[in-house]
């Protein structure tokens, strides 16, 4: 054994070397398609054996949507679901849900003074989706019965509080004032930094911020039963009033599967050509960001991969050149085979009639005169 390390140690160590180097990229690929919750809604939402899939639809400026065009949607996607006898798995449970947004900038004053935020005017279950770790507070819904909360993220509290602990206190848009009900976490990871920038940010419902500044929305994503790959993307893209050449919609909750990568890999060139005039949110300029990373890594241990399996057609070839049979032997071994067979019947034959010429003898050697 120990001669037959020796002799293929540097084998061993390769492969060894590659089968770790594929491991660690294997798992560096998991931690960056798992950085991000906000595109694991519809594992968040999976309850029983009935799929669903996280959709996201991107509108260009100036083909955004208004609230009574997410209301006529809202009963397009019902209709559907319900002429497809899509239901849920429990009677009177919720089906599915949505979110959507559109984006301003507004003045906002606190005890510290002014500063200048980007707003996100957020509708439907938008911190479902979007559940950004909460250092105080809580987040608003648009079933709250006043319109008047924001949710400030981190750099916002700092600057109109000196604190990030502001957890109902007031800020004021002009002259009204708006109550914090929370503070989120900016982001911790290097992808989403780089795409949520250095402003300020806050969110507040869609129809408070509409109230200040004309705001269509860009952004629409729901979780949807997806009982056959493909059926909730497509149901979607029926329900959208924007034509096709203003806008793009994805399938969030598959975009790190490993078909999905090759695909990007295929198509790398025709994915980076924006052919639709849409300004991504940030959050989805960090997926897009992590979908190339995945990308790599997937194609770095895919190429590793190759010096285990030629390790393995090595051994192969080995394994079959010392065996002890052989194509050329097989007509020898078959007649060996052939004659022991024809031994041993011819054995079982002359047994018993052997035996019986005994007893014969025997008898007439004893038989009385």
């Amino acid at each position: 054994m120990d001669s037959f390390f020796r002799r293929h140690r540097v084998f061993i160590l390769v492969e060894g070397a590659a089968l770790l180097l594929i491991a660690a990229l294997l798992l560096c690929q998991h931690g960056v398609t798992t950085a991000l919750d906000s595109q694991r809604a519809a594992d968040r939402w999976r309850a029983g054996d009935m799929r669903f899939a996280q959709i996201g639809a991107y509108l260009a400026n100036g083909s955004g949507m208004t609230g009574d065009q997410i209301r006529t949607l809202r009963e397009g996607v019902d209709n559907a679901l319900l002429q497809g006898s899509v239901a849920a798995e429990n009677e009177g449970a919720r089906l599915w849900y949505d979110a959507y947004c559109g984006f301003g900038s507004l003045t906002l004053s606190g005890p510290h003074g002014k500063i200048t935020a980007s707003v996100t005017g957020a509708g439907g279950d938008f911190f479902r989706i979007h559940n950004w770790k909460l250092i105080s507070g809580y987040y608003f819904s648009e079933n709250d019965v006043t319109a008047d909360r924001v949710v400030l993220d981190e750099t916002a509290a700092w600057q109109l509080f000196g604190s990030s602990d502001v957890a109902g206190l007031e800020i004021k848009v002009g002259e009204r004032p708006l109550t914090v009900a929370g503070v989120v976490a900016n982001p911790g990871n290097a992808w989403e930094t780089a795409a949520y920038g250095d402003s300020p940010r806050v969110y507040m419902l869609y129809d408070t911020l509409a109230a200040y500044q004309e705001t269509e929305i860009t952004c629409y994503e729901a979780v949807l039963p997806d009982p056959v790959t493909g059926y909730a993307e497509a149901l979607l893209e029926k329900q959208l009033p924007t034509d096709e050449a203003h806008r793009t919609v994805m399938e969030c909750s598959s975009r790190y599967a490993v078909g999905t990568l090759f695909s990007l890999i295929r198509g790398f060139a025709e994915s980076r050509i924006v052919s639709v005039p849409v300004v991504y949110p940030w959050w989805e300029n960090a997926a897009r960001v992590t979908e190339m990373q995945a990308a790599a890594l997937q194609i770095a241990w895919v190429v590793l991969c190759v010096i285990p399996a030629v390790g393995l057609c090595v051994i192969a070839v080995r394994l079959w050149k010392g065996r002890r049979l052989h194509f050329a032997d097989i007509p020898e071994y078959y007649e060996r085979a052939r004659e022991r067979i024809a031994e041993k019947r011819r054995e079982r034959r002359g047994k018993p009639a052997e035996s019986r010429g005994r007893r014969l003898f025997r008898k007439g050697k004893h038989e009385k005169p």
